[in-house]
């Protein structure tokens, strides 16, 4: 958890003086800077839920007749996973949105995702169409992304770990 926090305030460049990490770093030469292949992220995503694995968002915006923009995760007081749509076609309902929308985007949240289950499958609902999408397939693409940083990625792959952990601390 203490690692998670060093990469995030890194990224968002937040008392970096000071990392999370420090004293861990110091007493032990603990950091968690192990290598997260993608097929890592697959596998816990897989293990988590029985085999099923997260539904194509490029897919998932056809059926609503949108384009799928960005997902994003947010961690503050509870983690919340987003998923951002533009308007494609006349057959776009913004109703079906339930009000998110933000600018020229539309969007879907799952709220207060507990450390233990990143990569359990959470499920959404736009309309009459419901898709899956964890934690982990966000951080995994976000490692696998060419616009992210070396930071961001590092970011990714403590999220990773991080839910190791908790699922280990939980089980």
């Amino acid at each position: 958890m203490v690692d998670y926090g060093a990469k995030a305030q890194q990224v968002f460049n937040i008392n970096i003086d000071d990392p999370a990490n420090k004293n861990l770093a110091e007493q032990n030469g603990y950091e968690m800077d192990e290598e997260v292949t993608d097929e890592m992220f697959v596998t816990a995503v897989k293990n988590a839920n029985n085999g099923a694995e997260a539904s194509n968002m490029k897919k998932v915006a056809e059926k609503l007749g949108a384009n799928y923009y960005t997902s994003s995760l947010i961690f503050l007081s509870q983690s919340t996973l987003k998923h951002y749509f533009t308007k494609k076609t006349s057959s776009f309902d913004p109703t079906a949105y339930d009000g998110n929308q933000s600018n020229t985007y539309y969007f879907v949240e799952k709220t207060n995702i507990p450390a233990h289950q990143l990569d359990k499958l959470q499920e959404f609902t736009v309309g009459s169409t419901t898709f899956y999408y964890s934690a982990l397939d966000y951080a995994r693409a976000l490692n696998a992304s060419s616009a992210a940083t070396a930071d961001m990625k590092d970011l990714a792959k403590s999220l990773y770990w991080y839910s190791r952990a908790a699922k280990g601390y939980i089980s």
